[in-house]
């Protein structure tokens, strides 16, 4: 999933490390995955879990979706790549409930190192600039850079901008809706665009890709590097062994998918 891929990027910085990355699911390099607009064609396939709700009250009883990405890289290889972190407040409560070190202060810091904000200002061409082939429309690309990170691995950017969005925008600033600057900056509440996870040509920034694919990975179970990612791996159970009077993890019990 996506955690697993940042997890796995982590310990092969170790060059005494090497890595093998289980996914139950399939390889990310499937358009559906790749191309932005396809997205919803991964919903109710083979690349979702398919999960459900159990039935809902306040929705007439009905059982709602919750798909979840059966892939690597997880939800962000089928999600619709909205960046967003959720408001500041959010993180303050989880350290209110005696969790030291997740308020959004300090938890910002490791968001702007992950980051690798495509900057809307800068020329087409620029190695951080805006997304190539793209019509721009400034006065919906702000961002507040003290809440952003640009050296980072994970591609962000703004998509290109329909008019049926470019109106709803305009209508709710005719409504007395506040113009939101930045919806990763210090407040969510308000009207304008949302960030979203694409590279540079247009592709769609996972965590697999940003974070996995820059280890020289081969996908399918080669090896090249220090990460190897086997396809089709659904675990049964970890393995886990006293040492030194502590439980450890030694291992993995799965199930090959692909034989």
């Amino acid at each position: 999933g996506s955690a697993g891929c940042v997890v796995a990027s982590r310990l092969a910085e170790d060059p005494c490390v090497k890595v093998l990355v289980l996914e139950a699911g399939y390889s990310d390099e499937i358009t559906s995955s790749m191309m932005p607009a396809a997205f919803i064609l991964n919903i109710d396939g083979a690349t979702d879990w398919q999960f459900k709700t159990t039935s809902q009250v306040h929705v007439n009883g009905r059982i709602m979706k919750q798909p979840r990405g059966k892939l690597l890289g997880g939800s962000s290889s089928i999600n619709a790549m909205m960046y967003h972190r959720g408001p500041p407040s959010d993180y303050d409560e989880w350290e209110s409930f005696g969790n030291p070190g997740w308020s959004y202060k300090e938890c910002l810091p490791y968001f702007k190192k992950s980051e690798g904000f495509n900057h809307p200002d800068l020329p087409r061409g620029h190695p951080k600039g805006p997304l190539t082939n793209r019509v721009r429309k400034p006065m919906y690309e702000t961002h507040d850079p003290e809440y952003h990170g640009t050296e980072g691995p994970w591609q962000v950017t703004f998509h290109h901008l329909f008019g049926s969005s470019e109106g709803f925008i305009r209508a709710n600033l005719a409504e007395g809706v506040k113009f939101n600057k930045d919806f990763n900056g210090e407040s969510t509440l308000g009207v304008n665009r949302i960030q979203t996870f694409i590279q540079r040509d247009a592709v769609r920034s996972s965590l697999s890709r940003a974070f996995l694919k820059s280890k020289e990975i081969v996908p399918g179970g080669g090896k090249r590097g220090m990460i190897r990612v086997v396809y089709g791996a659904d675990i049964r159970r970890v393995l886990v062994q006293m040492r030194k009077g502590v439980k450890m993890a030694y291992g993995a019990e799965f199930v090959d998918h692909k034989n």
